[in-house]
């Protein structure tokens, strides 16, 4: 959508985004004309003289604060050029469309060296229609059309952050602009999913760990971010024993694979771990022997904290042995690109240990955290879901390596649909499903309809969207409803009308499972902070987030009743 802007418009814009007390350079591309008319209103901004011709200095007075500013001409001439190691907090470029396709590279890298970390540029430029236009005006070759998407996406490419875009007409001519703020990474910029790609395909991989931890935190991004606490020296605190169950319910189905005595179906070590197994292989094949196989059953009972005694101790050890190989392995030794003398990640012990765990609840509260930095945290919980995916290909074609001979023949497709694997969703709702039946007077959540016998339990997030069978998500819907609503996400208008009936499910599997409620829905709608307004508030905000979220971020359709 086109907006038109005024000299005020740009005027707030630049003050909005130009430091105060830093050096800025000014860089025309070539066309003066052009520039001096971005000079006259940026000046006219600051009640300052018009900047000279050449490379000089004008103060500018920002609310009384000064700031130097160097103009020069693209390509620089050696008057005009910065010194190498000159850094600005900002550079504002005019008519970024008269830098021919072959400089346009180098143009990119001169604004990466020029800036200082986290500095600003600021591009305005003609947009497509309006370059065209100006070629009659020009006195040599015209203009290049170039969309604004276009110049963003080189410049994020080479390290920048995107800060926003705004489109604006010119009250001279009449003629369209864009203008285009970008900020500059630290130390020249290396974004967090860069460095994440950067581990996934060029870190060294002797084992399938790295890729492990890396989707482990993706989907806890994705599906538990609440259970996260954000500190303030730029990282999250990260739940190691969340990342331990994920590990557990991975590794599950590729060791269940595995034949009598020491017989390693499929490989998760580089040399076929002919020699010496993954760390917790022989603790995970007893735990898989003692439930049969059943890894359903050891999901629920984990949740819930219903070990059977007789289970408890090959549990713990296989906990522990995932522990110490996530520690001692990826945490330890992981190196994000541009990191090459310090970890991407690191361990925070919580100095507490339990001698048997029993419960999801016990790992979590005594195993200590991962820190993870913000930057990477966030690019984690916005396109985590996209990255897991990745991941899964890349360990079926890890794992495909490892293998010899004849063992690689359809490795890659039997590892995809073991890493797709995951614990059975039957006997979750088949529990919920028994509770509701007991409900007197049932209600279809979404109509409020009498509910009788042949009713749905239905999952308020689509298990096709979260794969979450968590109590919270689990509601009775009239089976009209529940095929209506299909894999869509409510609406919130909808959701909000249902409220008090979502309340009444909270409450009836709160009731009947106490502990697993509380486990699942604190560490996936509420934060971590006290709530003085009740639990269920604190988790149908969180809800709501998710749900705008999932919408906003996936682009799934919404679902009324009324649809």
């Amino acid at each position: 959508m086109e907006t038109r802007f005024d000299t005020d418009s740009l005027r707030r814009l630049l003050l909005r985004y130009l430091p105060l007390d830093k050096p800025v350079l000014e860089i025309d591309c070539g066309r003066s004309g052009r520039s001096g008319h971005i000079l006259e209103e940026r000046a006219g901004t600051a009640g300052a003289d018009s900047p000279i011709e050449g490379a000089g200095e004008t103060a500018l007075d920002y609310s009384a604060r000064p700031m130097p500013v160097i103009h020069a001409d693209y390509p620089f001439t050696e008057k005009g050029l910065p010194r190498g190691d000159e850094k600005f907090g900002a550079v504002l470029v005019a008519a970024i469309s008269w830098i021919p396709d072959e400089g346009l590279f180098d143009f990119a890298l001169s604004m990466k060296r020029a800036l200082e970390p986290h500095g600003v540029l600021i591009i305005t430029s003609f947009d497509t229609h309006s370059a065209v236009g100006v070629a009659s005006v020009a006195a040599e070759e015209p203009p290049r059309e170039r969309p604004a998407e276009e110049i963003q996406l080189l410049f994020e490419r080479m390290g920048f952050r995107f800060v926003t875009r705004h489109e604006r007409q010119s009250t001279v001519d009449g003629r369209g602009y864009f203008v285009l703020v970008m900020e500059s990474g630290e130390g020249g910029g290396i974004r967090a999913v860069d460095e994440i790609e950067a581990i996934i395909f060029q870190d060294d991989k002797l084992t399938t760990y790295k890729l492990a931890l890396l989707r482990a935190l993706c989907e806890i991004a994705q599906t538990e971010n609440c259970s996260v606490r954000w500190r303030n020296d730029g990282y999250v605190e990260v739940p190691l024993g969340l990342v331990v169950e994920k590990w557990l319910f991975y590794y599950w189905p590729i060791i269940a694979e595995d034949g009598a005595g020491d017989e390693v179906a499929i490989p998760q070590k580089r040399d076929g771990e002919r020699e010496k197994a993954i760390r917790f292989r022989r603790e995970m094949r007893e735990l898989i022997r003692r439930y049969g196989g059943n890894m359903s059953e050891l999901h629920f009972q984990f949740l819930s904290g219903k070990v059977p005694s007789a289970n408890k101790q090959s549990l713990t050890m296989a906990l522990r042995k995932i522990e110490k190989a996530i520690v001692l392995g990826p945490v330890k030794y992981t190196r994000g690109a541009g990191r090459c003398s310090e970890g991407y990640f690191m361990h925070q012990s919580s100095g507490e240990r339990k001698g048997v765990y029993d419960s999801a609840r016990d790992v979590v509260e005594t195993l200590g955290s991962i820190l993870v930095s913000h930057n990477a945290w966030r690019e984690m919980c916005l396109i985590g879901h996209w990255i897991s995916e990745s991941l899964i290909l890349r360990w079926a074609e890890l794992t495909s390596e490892f293998c010899r001979g004849d063992s690689r023949q359809g490795i890659k497709e039997k590892m995809v649909e073991l890493l797709l694997r995951r614990p059975e969703q039957e006997r979750d709702v088949a529990e919920a499903r028994g509770v509701f039946s007991e409900v007197p007077d049932l209600r279809c959540t979404w109509t409020g309809s009498r509910l009788f016998r042949s009713f749905d339990v239905d999952h308020i997030i689509p298990y096709s969207v979260i794969y979450s069978n968590d109590l919270w998500n689990l509601v009775p819907a009239s089976r009209e409803a529940n095929r209506s609503k299909s894999d869509k996400l409510v609406e919130d208008e909808t959701l909000c009308l249902c409220r008090e009936r979502i309340f009444m499910s909270w409450e009836i599997l709160q009731e009947r499972f106490p502990k697993r409620f509380e486990l699942e829905i604190k560490r996936s709608l509420m934060r971590p902070q006290a709530h003085s307004f009740g639990w269920k508030e604190a988790a149908f905000a969180g809800l709501r987030e998710r749900v705008e979220s999932l919408a906003a971020l996936r682009g799934i359709p919404r679902w009324s009743p009324s649809t």
